[in-house]
């Protein structure tokens, strides 16, 4: 999931308005976090499900805190 999220923060700061980017962030990170329960209960492994899920949430969660980060320094007049 940290893929998705790095491609959604990509497209985030190319397509989106200034004023629209922190909602379309919530949105990546919501898609994120469903998609890692989706692949993580396609593997039918039990052992260990918590931690996949939680490390691939997390690491969405630092790439999209990250570029929220970004987008707040740079402003909107530089992207």
């Amino acid at each position: 999931m940290w893929v998705g999220a790095l491609v959604g923060a990509v497209l985030i700061a190319l397509c989106s308005a200034p004023e629209q980017r922190v909602k379309w962030i919530a949105l990546t990170m919501a898609t994120c976090t469903v998609a890692a329960f989706s692949v993580q209960l396609g593997l039918r492994r039990k052992d260990g499900f918590v931690d996949r899920v939680g490390a691939s949430v997390a690491g969405a969660l630092v790439l999209l805190a990250g570029t929220t980060t970004v987008f707040c320094f740079v402003g909107p007049g530089l992207w």
